[in-house]
Order: C-alpha cells, then structure tokens, then sequence
C-alpha cells in the first residue's frame, strides 16, 4: 500500500514539469513549420552530372601535360567524373584542398616533365587531405592515380616514340609506330573492359536516417536534464523512513523511475505524432520516413522503446551518485555530451577511431543509438536488444545498490 502511495505521488511530481516540456515541444514544433515546408516544396535535385574536381599543378603550355589533360578532359571515359581543374601553383592547390575546392591536386614539376620525356623515374606528387582508412579516401587516391596514369605513364610511351621518329625519315617505320600508339590507346585506356561498376542495394541507413536517430538520443537526454529537479534526491530522509515501513530501496527505485519512465515515453509518443501531422507525406529528406503514417511512428516507438528505458535509467543512474541540482545536472549534462560526440550523435562515427567506436557502442548510450538506427532502417537488432536489457538491469541494480549505501551511512 505504502508503495502504491509512493509511486502515486511520484507520479504526480512529474505532471508539472511534464506540461512545461511539453510546451517547449509544441513552441520548437512551430518553429520549424518554416523549415518543413521550405523542404517540401523544394524540387531542386543535386545534377547527376556533378564531377570530381581533380586539381593539376604544372605548365599546361608543356606538350606531354597538355596533351594528356585535352586527353583525360575529352576523349577518357574518366571525362564522365573526373573535371580537372588547372591550378597555377602548389601554395594556391594546398589551400584549395583545404577548403574542399578540389578532392585533391597532382603536382608536375619541370623537372619531372623533364624526366619522362626523357626516360626518367622522378617520383610524381600528390596533395591529399589527411583522412581515415575508409572508403572515400580510397577513391580519392585512385582518383589521383588516374589522372596521373593518364598525364603520365600512357603519354611517356607515346611522347617517347614521337621524339625517335622525329629523327627518323622512314615513312614506313613511322606507320607501324602509329599503330603500335593506337592499339595503346585502344586497349590500355579502355578501363571499362577492365573494370565493372556494380550498384549494390544495402539496407543501410541515410544520413538524413543517421541524424533522425541522433535526434532522437539528444532529445531523450534533454528531457533528463529538465526532469533533473524531480528526479535527484537531495537527501535520503523520507526513503529511510519508507525503507523503515517496508518499502524497500528496489521498490522505492521502481516507483520513481517507472514514472519517469513513462513520461518520456509519452513526449516522444506526442513528438512523433506532431512529426507526422507537420512534415507529412510530402516531406522526403527522410528517406525511412517517406511513408510513414501515424501508426507507422507509433510502431517505431515501440520497437525502440528498450533503447529510451535504457537512456533513462542511464540518467537515472547518474542522478543517484550525486548529492544536489548542480553536481547532479553538471554530471549529468558532460556525460550525455561526451556519450553523444563519441557515439557519433554529433559527427559519424567514422571520425573516430575503429577501436574507440567498437568500445563506445557497448555503453548504454552508444548501444541505444546503434539499436534506434537498425530499428529505422528495420535490420536485426536482436544483439543490441540483449545489450538494452543487460545493461537495464545493470544501471538498475547499480542505482539501487547506491541508494543503499546513502541510506545505511545516514546521507
């Protein structure tokens, strides 16, 4: 009876601060009206045609550098993604890979224009922005390699035969060099008889879907942070005396989470629902979402509702270490922004090390972001799922093992 009555006062708390986030909710969901129908109505599409831009460094009145960048421009399948742009120094090709103006840029010396000419090996330079072993960088580099393949070892051949016979006069003998070039041509340029592009179908999650389940994590977080006066006990006087008639410290915890609980689960509820009724149908730069109805976001808040209990007892946990408002809410705000930025709520995770990433997606918050994510996309989470629940019970069983302890020192 004792606890019926505790977790109905508890309840009760919680309306006050529940109403005042909830009319935060309402006033951001009506800021952003402007932003959700800019998006729907806008058409524009990005232009499939859209190019690489490669940067070159080098004195394009040069005969083999000018001919190859006319070759790579025009007549290369690589013309198709690749723009080479034309740079006039390497201080000015530095800042604009910097900046991003170009992927990155290929440097060709004097020297080294020198040296193939005449046979040479100078070693060839490239500037790269210093990235990640992934597959984007990968490109990059085959993208430099390409052009450089093209400005340098297919032209050597061809510049090296057009100097012999400039000195020699048969007529003859500079036939068959021409149709030794043309076969080199032909054979060696066509990369498409080499190299076959296959488009795989993954499920995997959009950016747009990526950031959708990042918002989702901060927003959990937030509503821990505007609860934090209801949920931290600034001493232990009247959980003693319910501890005294019987209601003891697992009991008392069931009774103040469960609630807590409740109405995060009811503001996300009301979010989702408030998502649909102003982003509708129309709205597409939520590939997941495109079709959603209201059933379909109520659906997908039960299937991640093991991630948000596993975020609230998290907080719950982090309130119950602490003595007041301030430690409580100061702890509680570093802990949910460094879980966030190393979880990759904030910047993909591949900005971070594999090692770093394979250990923050065991926590609580990282596990909960990794599971909203395949819940969107509808992968198997039957992994992260048995990571919710060992890590409920954890954080459980931890909040009410320190509740005991501030109990039995008398806090």
């Amino acid at each position: 009876m004792i606890s019926v009555r505790y977790f109905y006062e508890r309840l009760k708390l919680l309306i006050k601060p529940f109403v005042y986030t909830l009319l935060f909710v309402a006033i951001i969901c009506v800021l952003c009206i402007p932003a959700f129908f800019s998006a729907s109505h806008d058409t524009s599409e990005a232009d499939p045609s859209e190019k690489i831009n490669v940067g070159i460094v080098g004195d394009t009145e040069n005969k083999l550098l000018k001919f190859g960048v006319e070759f790579l421009e025009n007549a290369d399948e690589a013309k198709n993604y690749i723009k080479v742009v034309l740079i006039n120094s390497e201080n000015e090709a530095e800042k604009m890979v910097e900046n991003g103006d170009v992927v990155g840029c290929v440097i060709f010396s004097e020297q080294f224009l020198k040296s193939v000419t005449s046979g040479g090996n100078l070693p060839l330079k490239y500037i790269t922005k210093k990235s990640t072993v992934d597959l984007a960088s990968g490109v990059v580099n085959e993208i430099l390699e390409t052009v450089s393949v093209m400005v340098v070892d297919i032209q050597t051949s061809a510049f090296t035969a057009d100097a012999y016979l400039d000195s020699v006069p048969d007529f003859s003998e500079k036939k068959i060099w021409s149709k030794i070039n043309n076969f080199l041509l032909d054979k060696v340029l066509t990369r498409e008889s080499t190299v076959e592009i296959v488009n795989v179908s993954e499920k995997g999650i959009s950016v747009e879907g990526y950031y959708f389940s990042s918002v989702v994590v901060i927003i959990v977080l937030l509503f821990g942070i505007v609860f934090a006066p209801y949920l931290i006990q600034k001493n232990m006087s009247l959980q003693r005396l319910l501890n005294l008639q019987g209601c003891n410290c697992v009991k008392q915890f069931i009774c103040e989470c469960v609630p807590y609980i409740l109405a995060v689960l009811s503001l996300c509820t009301l979010c989702l629902i408030g998502t649909e009724i102003i982003v509708s149908e129309n709205v597409t730069f939520v590939e997941e979402l495109r079709s959603f109805k209201i059933t379909d976001y109520l659906m997908l808040l039960i299937k991640i509702t093991p991630a948000i209990v596993s975020l609230c007892l998290m907080q719950l946990f982090v309130y119950s270490i602490c003595k007041n408002y301030v430690s409580g809410i100061l702890l509680q705000f570093v802990v949910s922004i460094g879980l966030c930025y190393v979880s990759g709520c904030f910047y993909p995770s591949s900005f971070f090390p594999k090692a770093l990433v394979t250990a923050v997606n065991k926590l609580p918050l990282g596990n909960s972001f990794v599971y909203i994510q395949n819940a969107v996309v509808g992968k198997d989470n039957s992994i992260q799922l048995l990571m919710c629940v060992l890590w409920c019970a954890a954080l459980f069983f931890a909040a009410v093992a320190v509740r005991k302890v501030k109990i039995r020192s008398g806090e």
